[in-house]
């Protein structure tokens, strides 16, 4: 805004030319040296209105470079939270996922039981084992979940370091 609002003021330059001409194949052989300073001052006294403009246009761009800013920073916020909400939602999840698993063993020890007693059949040993695998899957994608949520919240803080995904990388081995 301020750079726009100088192109009303008057500017001055200073230019200094320097030639040095050799005539001494000339029939008089001289040499000639000029020097030159001048200084020019340009004051533009009206522009058909170019410097207001351009004026309104800088202001214009700098609201519209803080709308955006405040875009970012709301922006970020939503990210944070909802980063935030998605790592305490997945850490419910993934113990009541465990514990489902654990549940699903011990109803296939039991079924295996009663199929080896001859009270279920080998279709109840399935459903039972079906119901573990399909448990065992869940239970592995809301690990997955917790960790894509847990970089996300890092991400979002700025806090995501190299330490943070060997750690995540450890959880995964497990």
């Amino acid at each position: 805004v301020s750079r726009q609002k100088g192109a009303r003021y008057p500017t001055l330059d200073a230019v200094g030319t320097y030639s040095n001409s050799d005539y001494s194949k000339a029939p008089f052989g001289q040499e000639r040296t000029d020097k030159s300073v001048a200084l020019h001052l340009n004051w533009l006294l009206y522009q058909g209105g170019s410097v207001q403009s351009a004026v309104r246009r800088a202001d214009f761009q700098v609201e519209q470079a803080k709308f955006a800013l405040e875009q970012q920073r709301r922006n970020a916020t939503l990210q944070t939270r909802e980063a935030y909400l998605g790592v305490t939602a997945n850490i419910s999840r993934v113990a009541a996922l465990k514990q489902a698993v654990v549940s699903h063993k011990s109803a296939l020890a039991a079924t295996e039981a009663g199929y080896e007693v001859g009270t279920r059949t080998t279709v109840d040993v399935l459903n039972t084992r079906t119901g573990l695998f399909l448990a065992q899957r869940d239970y592995t994608q809301s690990r997955y979940d917790y960790v894509l949520t847990t970089l996300r919240l890092k991400g979002a803080t700025g806090s995501l370091s190299t330490e943070d995904l060997q750690q995540i990388n450890g959880w995964l081995k497990k």
